[in-house]
């Protein structure tokens, strides 16, 4: 039992061509269930007219599309919408190539999505989309806490995080990896990084520069430029002892000096008290949910250690593994009472539903896999890497066409979360982003721009 249109684990090995063959294997009859009991009309308008266009029937690769049947109480099926950003592509960022004083091509377009997707946050609170309640069902006006922004991976956090901050609406993480991925965890976590090896300037420089130690590049230059050392072993000059930088790597100093008694836990409590972060919070809107992030993390790297973690080095492996794409299992428990907009990685809200559903950072390219690749053949396996005898080559076709079939399948899952609103981010670059290698075009964002009347679009 189960959707193959929501197989999005291909990483994990999640095979969907042994799921697409299973039902012939064992003779089975195949019963479909149609009815949808969560969404509007409109979302499921929407829905199915985008997917019964870019879910075509691959064998082995991709199921064919099913539509599904509005079924939810009659009376709360209209109310609903579906919205589009960025319609028009950004035709000023296709052949925007070097640094030029301003932002990369990549993250001007990440923040001007970003802009687009908290305006349509700040329109639904201000214009109070009707939701319908959990508890009475009836229909009311929306709440933060009813939006959830979805995103297939956390390189668009950073500037969703700055533009919400910027209007002040309260907002909250809510799943493991996205969390590792905020800007006060990762600052607490480079200034371990830097205290537990003090060869790593980078590192060391990183640190200072965060809100932590609040060095500015000017006061960086200043204590270069006069002989400073970004050693922590190593005193600062008679006539820097004053210095900010001074100060910064005093601290850190201090931190390296704990480091062979005490766990990675106290560790990091040591970092957030000492620097007042969670007092450096209360000046942001979303101080609440710093606060429940820090603690989370926190805990996490006592229960590493109380599960037999030793060493500060291992533990920074162990949370860069838990940044990564592949965890993504973690949802924290959200806080009923704090009421804040919602962020999660797509992987994490399968299985959830949110009645206002924004989908960001779709036109994010994905990565190719390095080193060592596991190549299945019809009946052996074996393991190859990329430019080892061609075998990988040979394969890397039916990878794309699988990455691209399970890339439409993770836009499914995302847009099937909407209860009453959906809005969808087309930005992008180019009219055909995400054309794969083999020739073939993969979905584009263009695709989702033409729905049918019914679906009720409002392109902003």
């Amino acid at each position: 039992v189960g959707d193959p249109k929501q197989s999005i684990y291909r990483f994990r090995r999640a095979d969907i061509r042994q799921y697409l063959r299973a039902a012939d294997q064992i003779g089975a009859d195949t019963a479909r269930l149609t009815a949808n009991f969560r969404s509007t009309r409109a979302v499921i308008g929407f829905t199915n007219d985008l997917f019964d266009r870019i879910s075509r029937f691959e064998p082995d690769a991709q199921p064919a599309f099913q539509a599904l049947d509005a079924c939810r109480d009659e009376r709360l099926l209209d109310h609903g919408s579906v919205t589009v950003l960025g319609g028009d592509h950004h035709a000023d960022l296709v052949d925007r190539r070097a640094w030029d004083g301003e932002l990369g091509a990549a993250d001007e377009l990440r923040c001007r999505e970003a802009s687009d997707v908290v305006t349509a946050i700040s329109t639904a609170l201000r214009d109070e989309w009707p939701v319908v309640d959990d508890e009475t069902r009836e229909v009311r006006p929306c709440r933060p806490g009813d939006i959830c922004v979805l995103l297939p991976t956390r390189l668009s956090l950073p500037s969703l995080e700055a533009e919400l901050r910027s209007i002040r609406v309260p907002y909250r993480a809510e799943n493991a990896s996205v969390v590792y991925a905020t800007a006060e965890v990762r600052d607490v976590l480079m200034a371990v990084r830097a205290a537990d090896d003090p060869t790593d300037e980078l590192a060391v420089v990183a640190a200072l520069r965060s809100p932590l130690y609040g060095c500015s590049d000017v006061e960086l230059y200043d204590w270069r430029r006069r002989g400073g050392s970004w050693s922590l072993l190593r005193a600062a000059p008679d006539e820097l002892a004053e210095h900010p930088v001074a100060d910064g790597l005093s601290h850190l100093r201090t931190i390296h000096d704990r480091i062979p008694y005490v766990g990675a836990a106290d560790l990091m409590s040591a970092v957030v008290d000492e620097r007042r972060v969670l007092d450096t919070a209360l000046g942001g809107a979303d101080a609440r949910d710093v606060w429940r992030r820090l603690r989370f993390v926190i805990d996490q790297a006592r229960a590493w250690s109380e599960a037999g973690g030793r060493g500060i080095r291992r533990y920074l492996a162990w949370a860069q593994l838990q940044a990564s794409e592949t965890q993504v299992a973690e949802t924290l428990l959200p806080e009923r009472d704090h009421d804040a907009v919602r962020i999660m990685t797509v992987h994490a809200a399968k299985g959830l539903e949110f009645p206002i559903t924004i989908v960001s950072g779709m036109t994010t390219q994905p990565s190719r896999r390095r080193g060592v690749q596991v190549v299945w053949g019809e009946d052996t396996w074996h393991l190859t890497s990329t430019g080892d005898d061609g075998s990988f080559e040979d394969v890397a076709p039916i990878d794309e066409l699988m990455s691209d079939a399970e890339r439409r399948r993770l836009l499914y899952v995302a847009c099937t979360r909407a209860v009453d609103h959906l809005v969808v981010s087309l930005h992008r670059r180019t009219p055909d982003d995400h054309v794969p290698k083999g020739g073939e075009k993969g979905f584009t964002s263009a695709e989702t721009a033409a729905p049918q009347a019914e679906a009720d679009v409002l392109v902003v």
